[in-house]
């Protein structure tokens, strides 16, 4: 043991009776023992103090940092003073992890793992120190004696693997990244694990900061419920007049924007979007009484819709609205009849797509019927004030549109079909030229001469009826009737295919008969199915004509529209 006590070098201080200091009675003996206490009690509650209301950590973010070294497998403990386990810690100058401790370099990486992970620690311990470490406490100047021994706070910096914490008064200093065959530690694997500024000072520098930026929120708090308390709350109305309506018409929409005392709001900016439709505006501004009237037209969105034409297109609706059953159910499709323009522009706003595969669609029979589907436009409002940007009020609106236009076309279809007749043709033609003497039919004869008859017939027939089911004036022109749009010409066509169709299946039914009457016995099945194959295709072929017919007459642009 170093150093020569009383009580067999047994402390007498126990931390457990809570003694705070000694005092010392005159006339008796002055023991070591006594005067090491006292000691131990000021070391005590000074370090009690540090540890467990101050705690561990480095006074900046200069002390006791770890930094990368140029050597391998080491690294540079930084200079500066930290509070451990109560104990002031103090390295008076940078020194290599290697050169300090048991002067050992960092450890590598375990065999068999891709990174592993180093925890360096600053460890305290204190030693007792007499005269055979540092003669000065031999006292040769005066006594010759030693009289006191000292006990100095030692330190040293250990390496300990990760998952294997140190044991005892220790400070996490950083975390080294250690990779297999990589030597040389760089500083980007090195993680500083230090707790830094346990200063006083420079912890109410920073509670000072705080409180300025708290006192400085608290104003722009106070502020901002100031201007929102200043706000007043508006209400918005959207309506819609009608709310439900036809494809083509057009609806007004009504934004009111009162205050919560119903006084209007005036000079609000509106801005306004619809899930489908086209709006006359996507902007407005709310007048004198509060008010602002928007415009949505159901027509598909894609095409740009041109001013001009709203008028048209409101005449067009009211039409299909006079031809609404007595409780708005159901149109009477085949009576609505329009002007060339009317379709024209009624054509211009109608997606190809409401125009395709309308053979199998066609009614077999007239009658009233609602539109086949709907489309419900969602109108929604945002309301700010003039120049500013907050959202003061928010509305919206649904308006739904009957899609009638298809089931039109389709019922107009099938009334051309009807109107031409082409079986009942194409059966006299193929009976006129059944030889009565011959009993055989005359093919070349029908081929040349009597099928192109029936067709241009047909044509003539077809002209006749799509004006007289589409328009309200039958007697119009052909140049009106080629200028009215793409739903006249897509039902000409569709009509031509359906008449040819009909054409090639009256054809193969007299053919049939033919064959199969037994006072024609010249007329058997070889010669049934040459006749069959040569009238299908002259019919084929006048068909095709006739289609490319309506096309071109039709895809002449209409004037003035």
């Amino acid at each position: 043991m170093v150093g020569n006590f009383s009580n067999d070098g047994i402390d007498t201080f126990d931390p457990d009776k809570q003694y705070i200091g000694i005092r010392l009675q005159q006339g008796v003996p002055l023991l070591d023992r006594d005067w090491n206490e006292l000691e131990d009690i000021r070391r005590h509650y000074e370090r009690t103090l540090r540890r467990s209301y101050i705690g561990t950590g480095a006074p900046d973010a200069d002390g006791w940092t770890v930094g990368a070294a140029e050597a391998d497998d080491d690294v540079v403990i930084g200079r500066g003073r930290a509070l451990v386990a109560g104990f002031d810690v103090a390295n008076p100058g940078d020194v290599l992890f290697s050169e300090q401790g048991e002067r050992v370099t960092v450890p590598g990486a375990r065999a068999g793992r891709a990174t592993d992970v180093v925890e360096l620690w600053l460890v305290v311990s204190q030693q007792r120190i007499d005269g055979t470490v540092d003669a000065d406490l031999l006292n040769r100047q005066d006594v010759n004696i030693e009289t006191c021994v000292r006990d100095r706070l030692e330190w040293e910096v250990v390496a300990v693997v990760e998952g294997d914490p140190h044991d005892g008064d220790a400070m996490l200093l950083a975390r080294i990244t250690r990779r297999p065959g990589v030597r040389r530690i760089p500083a980007a694997d090195i993680r500083d694990a230090r707790r830094t500024d346990l200063n006083l000072a420079t912890t109410m520098d920073r509670l000072l900061a705080l409180g300025d930026r708290i006192d400085a929120l608290d104003d722009r708090l106070e502020q901002v419920q100031e201007t929102i308390e200043s706000w007043e709350t508006w209400e918005m109305s959207v309506t819609a007049s009608p709310a439900s309506l036809d494809m083509l018409g057009t609806t007004t929409l009504t934004v009111t924007l009162r205050q919560r005392n119903g006084v209007p709001v005036r000079g609000a900016r509106l801005a306004v979007s619809s899930s489908w439709g086209v709006l006359s505006t996507t902007t407005s501004s709310t007048g004198q009484d509060g008010t602002a009237t928007i415009m949505l037209t159901g027509s598909y969105p894609e095409v740009p819709l041109r001013p001009g034409d709203l008028g048209v297109l409101r005449n067009v609706t009211r039409k299909v609205d006079l031809a609404r059953s007595t409780d708005r159910q159901t149109i009477q499709f085949e009576s609505i009849a329009l002007e060339p323009a009317e379709l024209a522009v009624m054509s211009r706003y109608t997606p190809p797509s409401d125009l395709i595969e309308l053979a199998t669609d066609v009614p077999l029979v007239f009658g009233n019927s609602p539109p086949t589907y709907a489309r419900t436009a969602t109108v929604k409002v945002d309301a700010t004030e003039s120049g500013g940007s907050v959202v003061r009020a928010t509305g919206s609106v649904q308006v739904t549109f009957g899609q009638w236009v298809r089931d039109w076309v389709l019922t107009k279809l099938r009334d051309v079909q009807v109107s031409v007749q082409v079986e009942a043709r194409i059966a006299d033609a193929l009976r006129r030229n059944l030889s009565e003497q011959t009993q055989s039919l005359d093919v070349d004869t029908v081929a040349r001469r009597e099928l192109p008859l029936v067709y241009q017939a047909v044509a003539d027939t077809t002209n006749v009826a799509l004006k007289s089911t589409l328009f309200d004036n039958p007697e119009l022109d052909d140049e009106e009737l080629h200028g009215s749009g793409a739903i006249a010409q897509v039902i000409a066509q569709e009509a031509t295919a359906a008449i040819g169709a009909a054409a090639n299946r009256a054809i193969d039914s007299q053919v049939a008969l033919f064959r199969d009457d037994p006072t024609i016995p010249e007329f058997d099945g070889a010669r049934a199915a040459e006749a069959r194959f040569q009238l299908t295709q002259t019919s084929a072929q006048l068909t095709a004509g006739l289609t490319q017919s309506h096309r071109q007459l039709f895809g002449l642009p209409r004037r003035g529209v």
